[in-house]
């Protein structure tokens, strides 16, 4: 059901991008525009997932795949690989490239590598004919890379890099007033966007803009107790995860801890219901 929810969206989101370039001429084939149903970071969060659960249908020895069904989870595969190129998330691409190579490694080992390759050079062509038929357009890499190399940055800058380096340092400050139990729970956007103005940054402060990193925000709220006691919740299951060699729950815990470097996930129920469920799900039901 999940894998097909994922597909499903991206239909959506390429038949709305399809309706209007023929309709009004636009083209929102990338980013923001194309995810209409959510962001593009929690999307691509979900996809990474959705080819983990692929995987363990394709691998798991007491399930036997009809033909049809394999070919459709490969085509979803397919299709899904070329929706996370389209969304264009920084940290979602680099976080998707990492699985994906994981998992046709880990797939050769037990099927052969026959397979692996093929799907490799099938995805690989999947992303070059995306970005230079499709995308064409590289400016959000290209200010990721101006922000780094470019330590200067505007009062008034939202552009997704710049923002992070602002929000994070506004964070850490706050941390450092309030480093034992944080601010509290609903305070932590009105002192955000207090320190957002005393340093001079109204862009970030007229959007409201959160820490974009829950280790952070954990922190900016909870203090040291509670980014303890969030660690805790990624580290003892992986310390079970390899002691009871479960893959696909180990995977799982790290694509989300991962993602929560970039987005205060926690705070929308894209993100905790997402996280809510599937980790009640493989820790306590599907011992995979």
């Amino acid at each position: 059901s999940f894998i097909t929810g994922c597909v499903v969206n991206g239909l959506i989101c390429i038949g709305n991008a399809i309706f209007k370039l023929v309709k009004h001429n636009v083209f929102e084939f990338q980013y923001k525009q194309l995810s209409i149903l959510m962001h593009t970071s929690y999307f691509s969060m979900y996809i990474d997932v959705a080819l983990l659960f692929i995987f363990y249908l394709f691998t798991n020895n007491s399930m036997t795949l009809h033909k049809a069904e394999q070919m459709v989870l490969l085509v979803s595969t397919l299709f899904l690989a070329f929706m996370l190129v389209l969304l264009q998330s920084k940290m979602g691409m680099a976080i998707s490239a990492c699985l994906i190579l994981l998992l046709l490694v880990k797939y050769g080992k037990i099927h052969g590598y026959k397979t692996s390759g093929m799907v490799l050079v099938g995805i690989t062509a999947i992303y070059f004919l995306a970005v230079h038929f499709v995308i064409g357009d590289r400016s959000r890499i290209e200010g990721a890379v101006n922000t780094v190399v470019n330590t200067n940055v505007t009062a008034s800058s939202v552009e997704s890099t710049q923002a992070r380096s602002i929000v994070w340092k506004a964070a850490l400050q706050v941390i450092e007033r309030h480093p034992i139990i944080g601010v509290g729970t609903g305070s932590a956007d009105s002192v955000l966007v207090q320190q957002y103005l005393a340093d001079g940054y109204t862009g970030v402060a007229k959007e409201h803009l959160n820490t974009h990193n829950q280790y952070l925000q954990t922190t900016v709220i909870l203090g040291v107790i509670g980014l303890l006691s969030l660690l805790a919740c990624f580290v003892l299951p992986f310390i079970v995860c390899i002691k009871e060699k479960r893959f696909i729950y180990g995977a799982f815990l790290v694509i989300v801890a991962a993602n929560f470097l970039v987005e205060s996930m926690l705070e929308v129920q894209s993100g905790t219901i997402f996280y809510g469920m599937f980790n009640s799900l493989l820790m306590f039901n599907f011992v995979i």
